[in-house]
């Protein structure tokens, strides 16, 4: 009785296993790194790339805003700078890294981000 109860508990103080939202995670993952593979070639790549970084997921999230970074494209900047303030500081990590990457613009990417930081704060 005393397993059970624990067990019970232990479900509960956790979160039940979804194993359809483990699919879609999964799915998502996928689909970030293909986009990523192919550069973004295509609007529908750039799309499930920007999706990515509105994802609830953290470890999508992360993917996502990484490969933003790796096309070292200065117009996808507005794409990265809001996950300087997620909730995660991995994604924060990474959102930093990415416009590291897209810096070859570098002063487009500082007007911008104090730009949208002194936003941020007021």
């Amino acid at each position: 009785m005393r397993g059970a109860c624990l067990a019970t508990v232990m479900m509960v103080g956790l979160g039940a296993f979804d194993p359809a939202r483990a699919q879609d995670v999964q799915a998502q993952r996928q689909a970030v790194v293909a986009a990523e593979d192919r550069r973004a070639a295509t609007s529908e790549d750039l799309k499930v790339l920007k999706d990515g970084t509105r994802s609830p997921d953290e470890s999508v999230q992360r993917m996502a805003v990484r490969a933003l970074g790796r096309l070292e494209r200065p117009a996808l900047v507005a794409d990265i700078v809001p996950l300087l303030a997620a909730r995660s500081a991995a994604v924060r990590a990474e959102a930093v890294n990415a416009l590291g990457q897209v810096a070859r613009n570098v002063e487009r990417v500082r007007l911008f981000c104090v730009g949208r930081y002194v936003m941020m704060c007021q």
